[in-house]
């Protein structure tokens, strides 16, 4: 094995040792509450469903893993040499690390595919553990097919309640899912949930009565946050499967049960169509219209307590210039968030340090950060901080020029290398006056704004 291979499985396997121990850390903490429960004399008549995950392992990091994966989801990954030299960082609040896409194809063995792939059972199979001393009599393993819309009933029926027709006035949709009551005592109990759909960026299947059929709608999971090509649904290749004779997928009966298949693809757009998600969209393309505060305007104004707006009703600030401006009225000894967008992964951050100094901060994953820090302390009395962003050129992940001005006079100025191409984050907000995530800039979490008063922020798109 040559140097590079050498350093590059070491950035793999802390990567992978990060995520055991994450693991172990989250089991201890799931045990610490069964136990808890014990010692209350509360464990025997408590229905307890662990599910071990929301889906097949991630694949997000790419290939080789990620530091910080929300830029490796938009293909913006850090240098494996880079990532070496901060192995011990991995873990820490300074990181947003994801293991290698080889491991999440491990983990999900012996099934097809990982997560993000609704077509295949390695991208939406998970165990489950179900306890309950005084509610089930018998133990051991339970072949019936379920879904995660079968908790919910399984709850209401083991504590004898019928589902609301109404809630607070709102007529409530029936239940998709079926009680697992029925086989908490019968292990060979004839299986209630014999048709479930999935669909999750154009990969689809279809499960009923031991048969699946599966369509995969072409792409990697490690590229969803690059921007998609459409792709027509009726160029996708169906298979079929019989799970009760072939769990992990791997005899594809698409050829000798042409019937079969054909009727099971039926049954996918009835169920579709049932649930409403027909036409298909691909959402690595384009998503569903939903309201957005956001969309078409170019100028926004926002007061303190505009706080954890999602990305994606915040200013649209990627891809383009711009403009930031804070208007203050300052004590004697200002500090805290101006406003702030994203977090420790990719973001920005205008606020004032415990020395009453201005900062912004910009920070594009593991590529590029620009402060601007003019040592410049904010004496008593009314400013106007401005913070103006000119792209380098249209287009995404473009870079560009910041300037940050304080009471019309620029006193700091710096050049970025790189933006975004999509977002900063999955979970971070915009806020005014308050960080409600992870810090963007060097300065406390949270670290509202105090000593005075933010009278107003001003953002216009170019």
């Amino acid at each position: 094995m040559g140097e590079p291979a050498r350093r590059e499985r070491g950035v793999a396997e802390r990567l992978m040792e990060v995520y055991a121990g994450f693991l172990e850390h989250t089991d201890v903490q799931v045990g610490r509450l069964i136990d808890e429960l014990r010692r209350g004399g509360l464990h025997d008549d408590t229905l307890f469903v662990y599910i071990v995950g929301d889906n097949g392992s991630s694949a997000e990091g790419g290939l080789p893993g990620s530091i910080n994966y929300m830029g490796a989801l938009q293909g913006m990954n850090e240098s494996p040499a880079g990532t070496l030299a901060r192995l011990d960082e991995i873990g820490t609040a300074e990181s947003y690390p994801q293991y290698p896409a080889g491991w999440a194809w491990a983990m999900t063995a012996p099934y097809q595919w990982v997560k993000q792939i609704a077509s295949h059972l390695g991208g939406t199979r998970n165990p489950m553990a179900v306890t309950w001393p005084n509610g089930i009599s018998g133990s051991g393993l339970r072949t019936q097919f379920s879904h995660v819309n079968d908790i919910a009933p399984t709850i209401l029926e083991a504590a004898g309640l019928a589902m609301p027709e109404a809630v607070n006035g709102v007529v409530q949709e029936p239940m998709h899912g079926t009680s697992l009551v029925y086989s908490f005592d019968d292990p060979d109990a004839p299986e209630r949930h014999t048709t479930q759909y999935f669909e999750v960026y154009g990969h689809r299947s279809l499960y009923h009565e031991g048969w699946m059929a599966s369509a995969h709608h072409g792409g990697v999971p490690w590229g969803v946050g690059l921007p998609g090509k459409d792709r027509p649904f009726e160029d996708d290749v169906w298979e079929l499967y019989d799970l009760e004779a072939d769990f992990s997928q791997a005899n594809d009966l698409a050829e000798a049960e042409p019937g079969r298949l054909a009727e099971l693809q039926r049954l996918f757009e009835r169920e579709a169509g049932r649930v409403g998600i027909l036409p298909l969209r691909d959402a690595r393309v384009s998503r569903t219209r939903m309201p957005n505060l956001a969309r078409g305007r170019k100028s926004f104004t926002y007061y303190p307590g505009a706080v954890g707006i999602p990305e994606s009703n915040a200013p649209r600030m990627l891809g383009r210039s711009w403009t930031l401006t804070a208007a203050l009225e300052t004590g004697d000894r200002p500090r805290g968030v101006i406003a702030t967008m994203g977090g420790r992964a990719a973001g920005w951050s205008l606020y004032v340090d415990t020395a009453a100094r201005p900062v912004f901060v910009y920070r594009t994953f593991e590529l590029a950060v620009a402060e601007l820090a003019p040592g410049l302390a904010l004496e008593p009395g009314r400013h106007v901080l401005r913070v103006d962003f000119t792209a380098d050129s249209d287009g995404i992940g473009r870079g560009g020029t910041l300037v940050l001005t304080a009471d019309g006079t620029r006193v700091a100025g710096a050049h970025l290398a790189a933006t975004p191409p999509a977002i900063f984050s999955i979970d971070e907000t915009f806020d005014i006056g308050l960080n409600t995530g992870s810090p963007v800039g060097d300065h406390p979490p949270a670290f509202p704004f105090a000593g005075g008063e933010i009278e107003r922020v001003d953002i216009v798109l170019d």
